[in-house]
């Protein structure tokens, strides 16, 4: 059963990791410098690059190592829980595998380019958000691991 979970967690890793870095890679390579009209005036699909942290919050690269540091540290937790602690249920390993390669994909373009590439904008008003398919994987799994938490939680008072 261990076996099979974690086969999931880290083809979901690779996986998420690859889509991501090919989708940077494509959106780097043919949509330098161009937007292109998805549903205007709402989504659009266009080349930022995003120097900075996550949110725009630091960007000291030395920092950047510690959040790399912490990921790391992360996963092992997970292998962690995923052995020893009864929480392991599909959702919860599929919330911490979106969060976790996620987190990793942005690291390696931090790490290795300085930058992370944004791409998708969705443009509401006067308010706008950019981000990459890695951005939208971490609060996809967070979510995930919310809800997931929540019915552990649930179980545990009805006894099961």
């Amino acid at each position: 059963m261990i076996k099979k979970k974690l086969k999931i967690f880290i083809a979901v890793l690779i996986s998420v990791i690859f889509v991501d870095q090919l989708s940077k890679f494509i959106v780097s390579k043919y949509f330098y410098n161009q937007t292109i009209n998805i549903i205007k005036p709402f989504l659009y699909i266009s080349f930022i690059k995003h120097i900075h942290d996550t949110f725009n919050v630091i960007d000291d690269y030395h920092i950047i190592i510690g959040k790399l540091a912490a990921a790391i540290i992360v996963t092992f937790l997970f292998v962690f829980v995923l052995f020893y602690i009864k929480l392991n249920s599909n959702l919860f390993i599929l919330s911490l595998s979106l969060l976790i390669s996620g987190g990793i994909s942005n690291s390696i373009n931090l790490l290795i380019q300085g930058y992370v590439i944004d791409f998708v904008n969705i443009h509401i008003n006067h308010f706008w958000i950019a981000f990459n398919i890695a951005d939208f994987t971490v609060v996809a799994g967070f979510l995930l691991l919310l809800i997931s938490l929540m019915i552990a939680v649930f179980d545990t008072i009805r006894g099961k």
